[in-house]
């Protein structure tokens, strides 16, 4: 994994390991299908390149659809935050990968810099399609609930990456300025429900991690 659109890195890292483990390791190789997988999409190359992109403003603009359906055009498959079968959250479209496992990763940066430009051109508009308090309304008054606990007794995950998303959005837009995007991003990761039960160091029910997250 690694952070900006830097697949090609990604890469140079999985095949130098790939090509270790082919010195211990038998792996299942046909002839005209490739290597094998436990998942028969996955058979071939046993590649999957996928990248995650935070797109606020083209959810609020109501652009997102018509973006995903172009990427779908382009033979590219969106899929929710945890995986196959789960929606978006926090404004957050992962798993952005070829539907055809022999693809390049070349091919999933390009389609990447598309949408994520998408989303840039439409955060750029913000003022023309809304009223400018909106989006700094929005920022301003998660943002609020997040540095008081007093004013929240529990957030569940869903309500969380809602209100990161927006925190994260006015922190782009220069709207929130005491604040770094990589200080929000850690808070995406460490109010994750796995994440709250390693820091407390004891399994949690769902209440006592929506508390602890509302802290």
């Amino acid at each position: 994994m690694q952070s900006g659109f830097n697949l090609q890195e990604c890469w140079r890292i999985a095949n130098r390991l790939d090509d270790l483990m082919h010195k211990r390791v038998p792996f299942a190789f046909h002839p005209e299908w490739g290597y094998l997988t436990a998942c028969p999409t996955n058979a071939g190359t046993g590649l999957r390149a996928s990248v995650m992109l935070h797109l606020p403003s083209l959810v609020m603009t109501k652009q997102i659809n018509r973006v995903l359906q172009a990427i779908t055009k382009l033979g590219m498959t969106a899929r929710g935050l945890y995986g196959e079968g789960t929606e978006a959250e926090g404004n957050f479209f992962p798993d952005l990968q070829p539907d055809q496992r022999w693809a390049l990763p070349k091919r999933t940066s390009s389609t990447t810099w598309n949408a994520s430009s998408a989303g840039d051109r439409t955060r750029g508009k913000f003022t023309e399609v809304f009223d400018e308090t909106e989006p700094r309304d929005a920022a301003g008054q998660d943002l609020a609930l997040e540095r008081d606990p007093a004013e929240r007794h529990i957030i569940s995950t869903k309500e969380m990456m809602g209100l990161l998303s927006m925190v994260r959005l006015g922190v782009d837009m220069g709207i929130i300025t005491d604040i770094d995007r990589r200080a929000v991003n850690e808070l995406f990761i460490l109010t994750q429900p796995a994440h709250l039960q390693k820091i407390e160091a004891k399994i949690l029910s769902s209440a006592q991690r929506d508390a602890k997250r509302a802290i």
